[in-house]
């Protein structure tokens, strides 16, 4: 039976691959993320397997993002089986920088703690028990990096999360996972490289 499936950030690296290995697996897939001409093209090209592919535009950085973006998930789908919390930014946020350090701060925790955070809230009531939710984290949510405070922070929230909700949903038989990837070849991570290097000469 297919399941349904939502995966934020889906339109580029981590979050595109998975949603390619759920649609070669003949699943219900729902892709998310802010650009919409990287997300449709995205879709195009997964739509490739026995799955369904449908794009949603979503900034989860937006209060109400994530309550809208469920509704549509829902109108679409029915309901979750799968919640994959993927959409991530990597700002350089030196503990010495300007107003522009506390603006990645800022930023980084809205879009990789407080919007999965969000995600999970608003779907809970649509996710089948049973259910799985897996959020995307990061080797560096473990060990911490140089120059990258609020990543890290970020994603060491987020493993504290998922532990956190893996006890309370645990009753439902819903599973709260956590992955911790290194470096993967993405954009991101050629995007990160470079303003890192820009950043430290």
């Amino acid at each position: 039976m297919a399941r349904r499936v939502i995966v934020t950030g889906g339109s580029g690296g981590i979050g595109r691959a998975i949603a390619s290995a759920f649609v070669i697996a003949g699943d219900q897939v729902i892709i998310t993320g802010r650009s919409p001409d990287r997300l449709h093209d995205a879709a195009a090209a997964l739509r490739h397997g026995p799955g369904t592919v449908h794009p949603l535009i979503s900034d989860l950085t937006e209060p109400t993002a994530a309550a809208t973006m469920v509704a549509d998930g829902v109108a679409l789908l029915g309901g979750f089986d799968v919640i994959v919390n993927n959409a991530g930014i990597a700002p350089i946020s030196p503990l010495l920088g300007g107003p522009e350090a506390d603006e990645a701060w800022e930023a980084a925790l809205a879009t990789n703690l407080t919007g999965p955070w969000r995600t999970i809230r608003a779907a809970l009531p649509h996710l089948a028990g049973g259910g799985r939710i897996i959020n995307i984290g990061a080797l560096t949510g473990r060990i911490g990096a140089t120059h990258y405070g609020a990543f890290c922070a970020s994603k060491h929230g987020l493993i504290g999360l998922t532990r956190s909700l893996a006890l309370d949903l645990a009753p439902r038989r819903i599973t709260v996972n956590a992955v911790a990837p290194g470096w993967v070849d993405s954009a991101l991570a050629e995007q990160t490289f470079e303003a890192l290097a820009a950043h430290t000469g």
